[in-house]
Order: C-alpha cells, then structure tokens, then sequence
C-alpha cells in the first residue's frame, strides 16, 4: 500500500523539459531533464523539482517554500487546540508535608 502524501494539496499542475540544473561537465553537451511543476495552494507559486523524484522531493519543495509563503497560514492558526482543564495533580509528585 503505497504512502500517503503529506502535501496532497500541493498539486503537479505540469511537466516541462529544461536543460538540467546539475552542473555541466565542460566539454559534454548539456542534457535535458523533466521536471515536473508544483503550485503552492495558498499563494499559487510554482515551484519545480526533478520529475522522477516527485514523491520524494515535494515535501522538500514545500517546507522550503512554507518558510516566506506569504499566504500561508501562520503556525499559531494551523495548530491543533490544546485542552484546557486544571493541571497536573500535587499528589504523588514527592511533597512530602511533615
């Protein structure tokens, strides 16, 4: 069963063929790579990594992004609610009362 993606959100709206990013070897012809392009949700940026590394590469991409993101959510807002309710019991904490 395969894994679920973290970022189902972030979609790959194309693939688009692009002299390869990794340093050319002087002397070689440049070699052409896929790269598949990935649109941020909230601010509706793209961004492009490796086509045959999408699944590994898209949480890297998207971390790295999330970092200036404009609109996304800040982290206060996206994170869960914490319980209110009275704190941890003074019972059995070592206090000893003579």
């Amino acid at each position: 069963m395969p894994r679920k993606s973290a970022y189902r959100d972030w979609k790959v709206v194309k693939k688009v063929k692009r002299l390869s990013k990794r340093v050319e070897i002087p002397g070689q012809p440049a070699v052409e790579r896929l790269y598949a392009v990935i649109r941020c949700p909230f601010c509706r940026q793209r961004m492009e990594c490796a086509a045959n590394r999408v699944e590994q590469l898209k949480s890297v991409v998207a971390k790295s992004h999330l970092r200036y993101c404009k609109g996304a959510p800040s982290p206060s807002e996206s994170a869960r609610p914490v319980a209110r309710g009275q704190g941890p019991s003074e019972e059995g904490k070592g206090i000893v009362d003579y």
